[in-house]
C-alpha cells in the first residue's frame, strides 16, 4: 500500500460485518466478536459469488484443508477495492517452515460505543418523545393525537424487524430456490444440545462449493452419512439439506404475511382512529 492510502481501510457486509485494514492486521468484526487476523497469517484474498460480491480471506495452513472467513456485500466494486488493498499489503514469503495461520488469529468481546454526537442525538430524540404527549394536551389535542403519538414510534420498529430481520429467513430460500447449486454433502460429525422440548442432534456435513473451497452446513436435517446440500453460491453460509425450496418457500411466505399483518394494524388503527378524531 502507498504511502498516499489511508488506514483504516473498511468494507462492511450484508449481515454487518466489518472488515478493518491496518498497517499489520486485518480485523473481523460482527456477531459480537472481533478476530484479529495477522496479516502474515493470511495466504491470498479472492472475490468470488454472485456479480464478484463475496470477499473470501484464505489462511496460510500447513497442509491442512483451506480455512476461510467470507463476507457477502452490497457492491462489487467496493469488494474490488478492499481486496487489492489487501493484496498490496500482505508479505509475499513467511519464514519459518510449515505455517498455521489459523492458530494466529484471536478472538474478543467486540463492545459497541456510541459516539458523543450519537449520544446527543439519542438524548433528543427521548426529551422529544417524552415532552410531545405533554405539548399535544396543552395545545388542546385530543387523546387520540396523543396516542397516535406515543404507540408510533414502536409500530415502525417493528415494521423495521420485518423488512430487515424478519425477512432474512425468505429472502435466504428465495436465493437457494433462484440460485442454488446442489452438491454432495458428507457427515463429519454429530453434536448433541439441549433444547426445551428436549435434546436435540445436529449434523454437521461439509461439502465444496464451486469454487474450490470446503463449507461446511449445521442443521437438525440430515442423518445418512452422504446428502444432497443445495448452497446458495452468492452468500457464503447458507444451504439446506436436500434439493426441495417449495415447501420450505411457501412457509415462510406465509410467516412473513403474518408478520407483516401484524405489524401493520397497529398504525392502520391508528390513522383510523385519527381520521376519525379529526373529523369529529
Amino acid at each position: 500500500m502507498t504511502s498516499t492510502d489511508l488506514y483504516p481501510r473498511v468494507l462492511r457486509a450484508l449481515d454487518g460485518t466489518r472488515a478493518v485494514l491496518w498497517p499489520r492486521e486485518l480485523l473481523l468484526e460482527g456477531g459480537g466478536v472481533r478476530r484479529r487476523i495477522p496479516l502474515k497469517a493470511i495466504a491470498r484474498v479472492k472475490v468470488q459469488g454472485d456479480r464478484s460480491r463475496r470477499l473470501t480471506i484464505v489462511l496460510r495452513t500447513a497442509g491442512h484443508e483451506p480455512v476461510t472467513y467470507g463476507l457477502d456485500c452490497r457492491e462489487s466494486r467496493y469488494v474490488q477495492e478492499f481486496a487489492e488493498a489487501v493484496r498490496r499489503v500482505l508479505p509475499e514469503k513467511v519464514s519459518g517452515g510449515p505455517f498455521d495461520g489459523p492458530r494466529l488469529v484471536t478472538e474478543e468481546p467486540l463492545e459497541r460505543r456510541l459516539s458523543p454526537r450519537a449520544r446527543r442525538v439519542r438524548w433528543a430524540l427521548g426529551i422529544g418523545y417524552a415532552l410531545g404527549p405533554l405539548a399535544l394536551w396543552a395545545g388542546g389535542a385530543g387523546a387520540v393525537l396523543v396516542l397516535v403519538w406515543l404507540l408510533f414510534p414502536w409500530w415502525l420498529f417493528a415494521l423495521r424487524w420485518v423488512f430487515g430481520s424478519g425477512a432474512d429467513p425468505l429472502r435466504e430460500i428465495w436465493g437457494l430456490r433462484t440460485r442454488g447449486i446442489v452438491t454432495e454433502g458428507r457427515l463429519e460429525r454429530s453434536i448433541k444440545r439441549y433444547a426445551v422440548e428436549g435434546p436435540v442432534v445436529d449434523y454437521v456435513y461439509s461439502y465444496v462449493d464451486a469454487d474450490g473451497m470446503r463449507c461446511e452446513r449445521t442443521g437438525p436435517q440430515g442423518g445418512r452419512r452422504t446428502v444432497e446440500i443445495r448452497y446458495d453460491p452468492a452468500r457464503s453460509g447458507v444451504a439446506k439439506v436436500g434439493r426441495g425450496t417449495a415447501g420450505w418457500l411457501v412457509a415462510q411466505g406465509v410467516l412473513f404475511l403474518l408478520q407483516l399483518a401484524l405489524a401493520l394494524w397497529g398504525p392502520v388503527l391508528l390513522v383510523v382512529l385519527l381520521v376519525k378524531g379529526l373529523v369529529r
